[in-house]
């Protein structure tokens, strides 16, 4: 099946591409796309497990979990910096500001300490191990994965109530379900309104778990706490409307 052979490619080429960009012209973006592209090629490591039993799937992505923690530890400190920056004039939480800063720069020394030409070259070989397997990947293996993909996503649908405790494994197996599908339909690549709706979703939650973090490390001034709160509102607020449209959605969404 050429889409499969030609989905590989594209990842590994990516993902080689993303890493060899010198110290001096990374961007937060690349860590996001660095972690897309490892994110696309995991769920396809998924439907080749799914299709042979041999496929040692965790072994074969250990590399690529190592580098996805390493993006995560830059990324997030990027959105939560980027959160701060938000919600907060630039007088306000000055030294917590300061402390993400710092630990997102140790972070991100971090990242290019581990991402060297042996490190690319080493996941660039990994590409030799799943070929076999995707030999033994058909159209039908593709299809059959989709739909057992696709059947729990209405699964999660189907609850009475979408509650929050299942927001996250519902944006994890869209993503993942949309991923494979196109291996077999002429899928645009570019997202739709649900899609959209996740990711604002997704963002929002993220911030409010930042807040959080702020919150228990009492790194700021008593003045402070008010300007918070009234943050932590305003994302709460606004994640309880990004699910009740989520809900109005989902039957414009295929599932």
């Amino acid at each position: 099946m050429k889409s499969v052979w030609n989905f590989l490619n594209t990842r590994m080429e990516a993902i080689q591409v993303l890493l060899s960009k010198p110290k001096n012209v990374v961007t937060p973006q690349t860590f996001q796309k660095i972690a897309q592209e490892i994110e696309k090629l995991d769920a396809f490591m998924g439907l080749l497990k799914d299709g042979n039993d041999k496929f040692k799937r965790k072994k074969t992505f250990k590399p690529f979990k190592k580098l996805a923690r390493l993006v995560d530890g830059v990324s997030s400190l990027q959105q939560e910096e980027m959160m701060l920056n938000q919600l907060f004039s630039k007088e306000q939480l000055i030294e917590y500001k300061r402390d993400v800063r710092k630990l997102k720069e140790s972070k991100r020394e971090d990242y290019f300490l581990v991402v060297d030409a042996k490190f690319v070259e080493n996941l660039k070989s990994i590409k030799s191990d799943l070929e076999p397997f995707l030999r033994q990947t058909g159209k039908k293996n593709v299809s059959e994965y989709c739909k057992r993909k696709k059947k729990k996503i209405s699964k999660i649908l189907g609850k009475t109530e979408l509650k929050r405790s299942k927001m996250d494994e519902l944006s994890e197996r869209v993503r993942e379900y949309k991923t494979i599908r196109t291996l077999t339909e002429k899928a645009t690549t570019k997202k739709d309104e649900f899609d959209l709706l996740l990711d604002s979703w997704k963002t929002n939650h993220t911030q409010i778990s930042y807040l959080l973090i702020l919150k228990e490390s009492r790194v700021f001034a008593a003045k402070e706490a008010g300007l918070i709160k009234q943050a932590e509102n305003k994302l709460n607020n606004q994640e309880a409307d990004f699910i009740s449209r989520i809900i109005d959605g989902i039957s414009k969404s295929g599932f």
